[in-house]
């Protein structure tokens, strides 16, 4: 079996990135892997590209990746980096559950997909959340972040 750039963190086999014709990867979407599996990827950046002892991914890139590039769209998605969006979230902003602590702003970077497919990293809560979803709105999981685990990991 060949070897796969996922084998140190002991992400299935059956994860994959949807190449095109010519075998190139963009990167950037078409990645096919468990929720279990994304929150590992989530934990490699939030340790700072360190998996088991092993830095897998430069300091350097993830501090780079996860910093802002561009104010991205202006549609409340946040700020881009290299593959990553960032912006700060509050518990129960969205208002669907009352919280009952003070308020509290986190920054968060992300990765985001298709129908409402997110890893958030916390570095202040040291905190990974995943969300696999077939939502008809790509951004239907967040009140579930803000309002239910941002308030469910409060201190």
């Amino acid at each position: 079996m060949p070897y796969s750039p996922f084998d140190p963190m002991g992400i299935s086999e059956d994860a994959h990135w949807r190449a095109d014709p010519q075998g190139i990867v963009d990167g950037g979407n078409g990645l096919f892997i468990s929720a279990r599996d994304a929150a590992k990827f989530g934990q490699l950046f939030l340790n700072g590209g360190i998996w088991n002892e092993q830095q897998l991914v430069p300091a350097s890139w993830v501090t780079e990746s996860t910093s802002a590039k561009n104010r991205g769209a202006g549609d409340g998605t946040g700020s881009y980096g290299y593959q990553w969006w960032m912006r700060s979230f509050a518990p129960g902003s969205n208002n669907t559950y009352a919280t009952p602590y003070a308020p509290a702003n986190y920054d968060v970077y992300y990765a985001f997909g298709h129908a409402g497919q997110f890893i958030l990293v916390v570095p202040e809560l040291d905190l990974v959340t995943v969300f696999t979803s077939d939502c008809s709105s790509s951004y239907a999981p967040r009140p579930y972040f803000t309002d239910y685990i941002l308030n469910a990991y409060m201190r």
